[in-house]
């Protein structure tokens, strides 16, 4: 349709390459459900301003409905499931993978895990398994360079920093800069002193080990020590 010289079994071609329809499809009750436009964007439901290349839209009595389904066919624990990311002119060069992968026999359970790549090779280095940077476990634990994390955020191999505060607790929702926030107290750096503020009621204790005030190496449970400005001797507990 359209060319002299079908290239398929069926070969629609286009007359222009803007945003007209080259091809659509209906349903029995004159609705469009699948169209592609001239422009090689393609509609699922949908037909007027796409704006990707593929675009997905439920019948308005569906809300919820799921949209995609991707599904790898094989119940081999390992085998993932994924969408490939790429910013190139070529194909095979594709850096970045969202991945699903199988890790039980039962009804096909599994965790979400995200791939880099880092190689700056040719075709054929794309992001796989090997490059793994993060996951998500089926029990809801978030981890960063580990395959196997243990507890709700776990971070191997690396260093974490928080720009502003960290709450720890249940009943404290904001941290003040450079502070660790618990329910009751804080731990603050106020770009010259460490401060620590108790809770309003109870005890502050050290269950073991030495408590150095003015010394690295304190040689009793409390040590003291300045130098001669301060003018204090050293005083040991």
């Amino acid at each position: 349709i359209g060319t002299s010289a079908p290239q398929a079994r069926l070969n629609v071609k286009g007359a222009a390459s803007d945003t007209t329809m080259a091809f659509t499809a209906e349903n029995s009750s004159g609705s469009e459900t699948l169209t592609v436009l001239n422009n090689n964007k393609v509609g699922v439901n949908a037909s007027a301003s796409l704006e990707s290349y593929l675009n997905v839209m439920s019948p308005a009595s569906q809300n919820g409905f799921n949209l995609v389904t991707l599904q790898a066919n094989t119940t081999t624990v390992g085998k993932t499931a994924s969408i490939l990311f790429g910013v190139n002119t070529t194909n095979s060069r594709e850096k970045g993978a969202f991945n699903f992968v199988r890790t039980g026999s039962g009804h096909g359970i599994g965790d979400f895990t995200w791939s880099l790549n880092q190689s700056d090779g040719g075709a054929g280095q794309v992001a796989s398994a090997s490059d793994e940077r993060m996951r998500l476990t089926s029990a809801g634990n978030l981890g960063i360079g580990t395959t196997g994390p243990a507890v709700k955020f776990d971070v191997a191999s690396g260093d974490i920093r928080a720009q502003s505060g960290l709450v720890i607790g249940t009943t404290q929702t904001t941290a003040a800069d450079n502070t660790i926030q618990f329910n009751s107290g804080f731990i603050q750096y106020d770009g010259t002193n460490l401060r620590y503020t108790a809770p309003v009621s109870g005890n502050h204790t050290f269950d073991t080990g030495n408590v150095g005030i003015g010394t690295t190496s304190p040689g009793a449970q409390l040590d003291l020590s300045t130098d001669s400005a301060r003018n204090m001797t050293t005083n040991t507990w």
